[in-house]
């Protein structure tokens, strides 16, 4: 015989479930950059789910697409910059990922027969429907989720921000059932301690590296050497943004000439944000294809190049790259994820398992999108660094420009919206994490489990019920 749940308290009014709901996302937005009052994440977790518990599936769609639009919409204001009237539509699209938990959950919560399944059952499925939504949809976009909200910490190399969110939601959840609260309290206790509990980075980081990276939005090429030059002696590594060379520079024999004798002269190697054309390729609107990529070069070779995986949707941005390897240099195998790249867990973790020491990343945030934009996404290069234990140094136009350590702590960076180089150290690392190597299935096991329970089993228990009827 099963246990059946018990709530909390006895079920809320419609006024107060609707309230729960709309006022929800008011936790939700402060959680994130530039507020980052990430503790309060599992309370907009625990009044959605308390405001949908006794909502009709239908009802409880709707409530979710409207608790997701407004989270999404106040968080990501900054999208109307970029699109206008366009961009409700967009927040709703991300929205509506929120109302297909919220109608599932009431669909399964029915079907479960104790708190504990029914707890566990609404993690898996909100970490399934947010991994689907942030890394295989067509418009995927893996910004705000309860795992990016919480800072890295002792759980990112282990589980990575998808099993942070799992933790986020089976916590809530747990403690919306009274005989569930110590369990929800323990697993809420977990996730602080991960990030409240200093970590130090190993004494064993590898080889010092001296990095310059260049904030600078829309400077010539000239700008840029000039830029670079303004640093004495010698340095390692030369980091130019996303865009800075907005053509073939591998192509352009005088300003390669010049940039491989400032290497020269300083014994360095450079990451540059430019294009790689494809003529053997067209690009959708039937132009000549060209690639979004990151080249290294040394003072007598172009030692590699990687070609931006993820181009940003609605921009002419190049056509996708599918590889994501290393590159040979004098102090370690690096990788060159291209700005959204980065966003997504894939790329700087596939660098990682095939070497990359270190990461550079080229990056590109418009001034026009405004610093909450900057500073949100500059959340998630810290998770990357975090998860794969690699330290990452980036180059924005317009910042973030940073250098952060293998632990996902931001060592240096530069002010926001101003012409800059940022002059630093990073250190190579070649141990595997835990989650590069085994714990990034989380988000698309749960994914895949989530689809198998929706597409066959809940059906299937609905049937069995009509059938005993």
């Amino acid at each position: 015989m099963t246990e059946p749940a018990t709530p909390v308290q006895a079920p809320p009014s419609k006024l107060l479930a609707w309230s729960l709901v709309v006022l929800a996302p008011l936790p939700g937005t402060l959680a994130f950059a530039p507020y980052y009052v990430w503790w309060v994440m599992p309370l907009m977790s625990w009044m959605l789910l308390v405001g949908i518990r006794e909502m009709s599936p239908r009802t409880a769609f709707l409530a979710g697409l409207v608790n997701g639009t407004l989270l999404f919409a106040v968080t990501m204001s900054w999208l109307w910059n970029l699109f206008d009237v366009l961009s409700i539509v967009l927040w709703m699209i991300l929205g509506g990922f929120t109302g297909i938990f919220s109608y599932f959950y009431r669909v399964g919560s029915l079907q479960f027969q104790n708190a504990l399944g029914t707890s566990v059952f609404a993690a898996l499925l909100w970490t399934g429907v947010e991994h689907f939504r942030s890394e295989v949809f067509v418009l995927k976009f893996p910004w705000i989720t309860p795992g990016v909200a919480l800072p890295p910490g002792w759980l990112s190399p282990l589980i990575g921000t998808y099993g942070v969110t799992f933790l986020v939601i089976l916590a809530a959840a747990l403690l919306t059932h009274r005989r569930c609260r110590w369990l929800g309290g323990s697993v809420l206790i977990l996730l602080y301690a991960s990030v409240l509990i200093p970590r130090s980075v190993p004494a064993s980081d590898g080889t010092p590296v001296r990095v310059i990276a260049l904030q600078n939005e829309g400077g010539a090429f000239k700008h840029h050497l000039d830029q670079s030059a303004s640093v004495p002696g010698n340095v390692d590594l030369v980091i130019w943004p996303e865009h800075s060379v907005p053509y073939a520079l591998m192509d352009q024999e005088r300003q390669l000439g010049e940039l491989q004798a400032f290497l020269n002269q300083r014994n360095a190697i450079a990451v540059i944000g430019t294009r790689r054309m494809e003529p053997t390729r067209e690009a959708p609107d039937g132009s000549s294809a060209w690639f979004n990529m990151a080249c290294a070069i040394s003072a007598d070779a172009i030692l590699g190049y990687h070609d931006k995986n993820h181009p940003v949707h609605f921009f002419n941005d190049g056509i996708a790259g599918t590889t994501a390897g290393t590159v040979d240099t004098p102090f370690g195998k690096m990788g060159m994820p291209v700005c959204f790249d980065v966003d997504f867990q894939d790329v700087v973790r596939r660098m990682t398992l095939a070497g990359a020491e270190l990461i550079a990343a080229p990056t590109m945030d418009s001034e026009s999108w405004s610093e909450k934009q900057h500073v949100q996404h500059a959340q998630l290069f810290r998770h990357r660094a975090a998860e794969n234990g690699r330290w990452i140094a980036v180059a924005a136009t317009s910042g973030v420009t940073q250098i952060i350590d293998s632990l996902g702590h931001t060592r240096a960076q530069l002010p926001l919206m101003r012409r800059g180089v940022l002059d630093s150290y990073l250190f190579t690392q070649s141990d595997l994490t835990f989650f590069t190597r085994w714990g990034w299935m989380l988000g698309p096991g749960c994914m895949w489990l989530t689809g198998v329970l929706v597409i066959a089993g809940i059906p299937l228990h609905w049937w069995l019920c009509r059938k005993r009827g």
